[in-house]
Parts: C-alpha cells; structure tokens; sequence
C-alpha cells in the first residue's frame, strides 16, 4: 500500500525586483483568559518599551458583572502583569499611554439593572494608573441616567477629552437634545471637569472615536438616529454616520451627517496629513455607490470641512463592520473588525464570523486583506503598526481552531480576549507553495518539502499556526519536514545578510469541491461533494438565506453526501461544508467549500391526498398504514425488496412534520409502531424516502384519538 503523503512545494526566487504587497503572516497569537470567564477586548497599544497593553472588562464574582482588566505583555505578549479595577459593573473602552509613561482609562461603571427604575444606571468612569498599573486618581462623570464613555485622549495641555453618550439631563450634564446625546467632556491632568458639551438630536446619538486636530479642536465620529432636530440639520435614512469638528473648547464648528436609507455607523476617524479626515464604519444601504451587500466595511475620505473626496466599501454579501482604522508607519492605513462573509473581497469565512483585516493606501486601494479565526466567534477590536513593522491585532474569540490554537491558547467556553502578531509586509519577492497529495489513506507521513532557486545558504523555517514548527540550517538547494499534523503552514528562507522571504500559505486539509444538493423534496434534500482526500471526516453547516448566521448540523459526518433532514417547505437554504483530519491528537478544520443554495418544495395539502407533489419519484412501493384509522397507535407495513436505508415521515395537512424515523434500514422500519397518542385527530401523510432523497411511497392516515 502506498503511503498517503501531502507535498508542499516552495519555489524561492529571492530577487530586488518590486513587487505587490503580500497580506503578512501570523508570527504568533495568544488568548488571555481566566478560562472560566467570559472577557471583553477594548484596544491595545503599542507601549513605550516596545511591548504591548490592552483595556478591556473580564466577569466579575458577582453575576452578570464586569471589572475594567488591563493586561500588560512584552514585544512577545508574554504577561507582564494584570490588574483588575472594580466598581459595581464596570467596562473598559479605551486606554492611552499618557506623557508621563502612565495610562488613561475610559469606559464605564454603574449597575447592570436597576429594577426600581426600570433601566441600567451607568457613569462615565475615568482612571489614572502609573507605569505598572496603580491608581493614581480616579473619577466618575455623569447624571442620573446612564452614560457610556467609549474614547480618551491625552490633549497637548496635558488634560484628557473623553467622548461617548448620555442619557442624562442633569448633574454634569447641562442639556440632553432627546434620547441619547453625544456627550464631551474636558478634564484637566488631574481629572477635574473643565468643560463638556452634548450634541444631538431628538432620538439616539452617540460617539465612538475623538481626535485632537492639528488646529487644537477636535473631531468626533459616531452615529445618529434624529431626524432634522438640535444639532442634526439632515439625515437620510434611519441612522447616518456621523462627523462633528469643534474647536478647543468644544464649540461646534461643523457638522455632516453621512448615509442612506438604512443604517451606517462611523466608529474611527484619523486627521490626515491634509488637514482632511478618514474614517472607518459600515454601510448597509444599498443606493450608496459600490455598495456589495448586507453591511459593507465603508470607508471614505473628507477634506477639512467635511466635503467627501472618495468613498469605497470592502466585504462580501452578508455583513461586514469595521471597528478600527489606524495610520499605519508606511503612511497606509490598518483596518479591523468582523466578517460574516465568504465571497467577493473577503474570500472566505472560517465559522460564525472572522476577524478581518484590511490594508489601504490614502486613495483606498486595497494592498491586501487577511481573515483570522476558527469555527466560532471571532472579530478584530483593533490593529495599529508594530514596532517591528508588523501589526498587532486585539480581538475577541470564541473558536479553539483554525489561527486559535497551540500552546499559547487558552480553552474557554466563554469569550476570550485575543492578541495577534502579524509579520510586516512580504515584499520583493517571488515565492511559490503547492499542496497535492498521493495516495490512498490519511495514516501516513505529512511532508513538507523547500526548494531554492539560488547558491547561497540559508535557514528555513516551518511555520504552524504562525508558531514555529521546524527549522532546517545551511540549505542549499532542499528541506523537507515530515509527520506533520493538519494545520495551516507557511515556510520562511533566510539568507547570510539577514533577508527573509516568505512562502503563502496553505492547509493541510483542503476545502471540499463541487458541492451539489439534489432530489429536493418539501422536507429533505441530499447534498453530495467530492471526497477530500486525506479528509478524516467533515462538518456540515446551513443558514437560511437572508441570515449571517451559520448553524452546524454535525461536526464529524463521515460521508461525502449527507441527507438533510427536517427542512421547512417552501425555503431557501444555504450549505456548506468543510474538511477535517486529526492527526497526533490534533484536530484541523480546513476552509469551508463554496455554498450551494436551493429552495425546498412546497408542502404536502389535503388536496394532494395520495399524488404527493414531490420532485422524483422513483421505485414506488405499496405502502399501509394500520390500524386506519389509527386510535393511540399504528403500524408501517409496506414491501420493499432493495434492502436500501428508508426515511420515513408523517405530516399535518400544513405540511408540518409531526415525526420522522431517521434514515434507518428499510427491515427496521417495516412493521415499526408509531405512537400517535398525543396527536390531535385529523387527517395527516405517511410518506417514504430513499437514501437518495426520492419519493417511494406514501399514504393518508387518519388519527381518531
């Protein structure tokens, strides 16, 4: 018997030649978690000692609480230290590095849920803390309602500017326009209110980002519902993004709302070298110009007064936020957040939403994109340039796959906060990867195997997971790497003077292909791919269209065609499907195949009776029912002489589905017993299906319970 072994091939043709940007590489990740918690990502910053520090809120002792949680790590995210600030219900937005090598955190604390008043409670919450995280003063801002600090700012008096919302009208708060205002407030260095300013309309508005400008005011991005009211003069649809300028002490300089007829939000704003403004949101109407579908990544440029020069969307066919935009050290910019797409700029998506991060340069052209994640949860909070050159991400997961694995993570059934490092830039360089297989079984060898196209010595590296995996010195010509489990690999050669160049990457377990669903009746259908060699088994996930939401229906399915089961008449659903192997105790979960998308039949009437209208109809069988009418119980007989699997079913005179047997050996069902003593009487069908989705039999029953 042949061994079954998977090649990788690399071609390094390293060269002085210019070439595209390639998306960077995952250098390392790892989670933060208590693994009996659930957490919350605010942002992260690149620290002055070349390290990193994140805000965010971990689950307090006290049920459904939150405490403001720094993490502090080195260049490498090893912890450093780790501190939890506790006030009631307490979330942390934003922390910023401060002058004095300090830290300024914003977010808010309150109760969760008042129930004398009907309604949360919250107040701005402010805090200083030194180098290593004491406190060295803390405040609270705010009235008697609820009010949500999400942004900080270190202004160049030495003060802070927070911005958010508020719900008050009263304490700090001199004026509320209507439900929920965009509320600013300027403190001096050692936290005391100076000014604070609202800005709304009648219904809800908020903040998400604040920067100060070269011109010493300020710029705020963020949201509003209000129609024409207060300081809203124009709004398009139900919510437009938007853009406010003021001046050093808060004066309202100008303001322009941005949008269609459904909703869009702005959550970053950057002042570019100009004097004009990017900013980062969504979009989801669909007159805007190059609108994709469901909510896009919106991003678009504006000079000083607030005049739009371009605009472009980036995403797929179902939702797309962007959280984060940031100017990165090449002059481009870094944009994070989720993705629920698999098409169009994303590509794919790994589970129920990925981290996907983007590259532009000032006129929006897209450099690259990178999507991370697993089967599960995920999304990007925030990216900002490193150090090095590379990126640094702060996200969220739920997965424990995919990117989410290795020693550096931590198991949780809950959320936990997420740090990716990113390589810079592939750049000059021309690098070739192919995966191929050969032979019968999976049980055998994984190999890897380096080719270079040049005389000098150099070090390989295998990466896994963005982890190193195996390293192979002073190759020349070959380096092969063996017994490797599934996961997703890249390779590395670096030559005498230091150049690294870097291979793409690719999956040990490939993407199924040709997906196909067929013999569609009102309540199944099959679904049929081509088997995946070196698939140990697979998993199977549906949505209806119109959804973002995927739901699995198995994790470890044996087959390459599957009967779908259970499904509602008159439907359209959508299927995909993706390979997985384990290996060594390692599971690996490859790429999800293309979607197929089909509308199930209508359902089964009493005026059908008998001559059910289902597509393919084929080998029919003489099929009864007794007693009928059946009191309690009765009884399937019918003839069948294929010996093949049998799925049988009972439906209302609706179409409902009111039992079914599962697929099951036509021998097992003949003669089964139904209980029926908890239906209502009536008239219902008794059908057969084979295993490949067609109609072989059926029949009425009247229930006389």
């Amino acid at each position: 018997m042949k061994k079954h072994l998977l090649f990788i091939t690399s071609l390094f043709l390293l060269n002085a030649a210019a070439s595209a940007q390639q998306a960077p590489y995952l250098q390392w990740q790892k989670t933060y978690s208590t693994a009996t918690s659930t957490e919350r990502p605010g942002n992260v910053l690149i620290t002055k000692d070349g390290g990193y520090i994140m805000a965010g809120a971990i689950a307090s002792g006290n049920r459904g609480s939150f405490d403001f949680w720094i993490v502090k790590t080195d260049a490498n995210g090893n912890l450093q230290w780790q501190k939890k600030y506790s006030h009631r219900d307490a979330y942390a937005q934003n922390i910023q590095q401060t002058s004095d090598g300090g830290y300024i955190i914003a977010g808010s604390s309150g109760s969760p849920y008042d129930f004398s008043a009907g309604y949360a409670r919250y107040n701005y919450w402010v805090i200083k803390i030194d180098s290593i995280g004491n406190i060295q003063w803390q405040k609270m801002y705010g009235g008697d309602n609820s009010d949500f600090a999400n942004a900080v700012r270190q202004t160049t008096d030495g003060g802070y500017v927070v911005a958010g919302g508020t719900y008050s009208n009263n304490g700090d708060v001199t004026l509320n326009h209507g439900l929920e205002d965009i509320w600013i407030v300027k403190l001096d260095a050692a936290g005391s209110l100076q000014w604070q300013k609202s800005f709304g309309g009648k219904d809800y508005d908020g903040a998400h980002d604040i920067q100060q400008t070269l011109d010493k005011g300020f710029i705020i991005a963020g949201f509003t519902y209000s129609k024409k009211s207060g300081d809203v003069t124009k709004n398009h649809g139900k919510a437009d993004e938007w853009i406010i300028k003021l001046d050093s002490i808060g004066n309202l300089e100008w303001q322009k709302t941005y949008g269609g007829e459904r909703l869009e939000d702005a959550y970053a704003i950057q002042q570019t070298a100009d004097s004009g403004y990017m900013v980062a949101g969504y979009a989801s109407s669909p007159e805007l110009p190059n609108y994709i579908g469901g909510e896009d990544y919106w991003i678009f440029k504006l000079n000083k007064d607030g005049d739009i020069e371009w605009r472009k969307t980036y995403g797929g066919t179902y939702n797309d936020e962007a959280y984060s935009l940031q100017r990165a050290t090449d002059g481009n910019y870094i944009i994070a957040g989720r993705s629920y797409s698999n098409d169009r700029n994303v590509g794919f998506d790994r589970g129920y939403g990925d981290c996907w991060i983007i590259k532009i340069d000032d006129n929006g052209t897209l450099l690259w994109k990178k999507d991370l994640g697993g089967s599960y949860y995920d999304y990007a909070k925030d990216a900002r340039s490193a150090p090095d050159g590379g990126y640094i991400i702060l996200g969220s997961t739920r997965s424990h796959d995919g990117n989410i694995s290795g020693s550096n993570h931590i198991r949780s059934k809950y959320y936990s906060n997420w740090l990716v490092k990113l390589s810079p830039d592939v750049l000059n360089t021309t690098i070739k990867i192919d995966a191929y297989h050969t032979a019968e079984n999976c049980t055998s060898t994984n190999s890897v195997s380096c080719s270079i196209t040049n005389s000098s010595s150099y070090t390989v590296r295998l990466y896994r997971f963005g982890e190193i995996y195996d390293s192979a010195l002073n190759v020349k010509e070959h380096a092969g790497f063996h017994d490797l489990p599934p996961g997703q690999y890249y390779a590395s050669a670096t030559d005498e003077n230091g150049l690294i160049s870097y291979s793409k990457e690719v999956e040990i377990v490939p993407p199924p292909t040709n997906l196909s669903a067929q013999n569609i009746t009102a309540h199944t259908a099959k679904l049929t791919w081509n088997n995946c060699v070196c698939a140990g088994d697979y998993t199977i996930q549906y949505r209806l269209q119109g959804s973002t939401e995927w739901k699995e229906k198995e994790t470890s399915f044996k087959s390459n065609n599957y009967m779908a089961e259970n499904l509602l008449p008159s439907t359209t659903y959508v299927w995909r499907v993706a390979s997985q192997n384990r290996k060594n105790g390692i599971k690996a979960v490859g790429k999800f195949s293309d979607s197929v998308t089909f509308t199930t039949a209508a359902a089964i009437t009493a005026s059908t009776e008998n001559n059910i209208s289902i597509n393919n109809t084929a080998n029919t069988v003489l099929l009864n029912a007794s007693p009928n009418p059946a009191k309690n119980f009765f009884v399937i007989n019918f003839k069948d002489d294929t010996r093949q699997k049998i799925y049988a079913s009972l439906h209302d005179v609706n179409g409902k589905t009111v039992w079914s047997s599962g697929l099951i050996n036509a021998n097992t069902l003949n003669g089964k017993q139904v209980n029926v003593s908890q239906f209502a009487k009536g008239v219902f069908y008794l059908k057969l299906i084979n295993e490949n989705g067609e109609l072989i039999g059926s029949t009425k029953i009247v229930i006389a319970n």
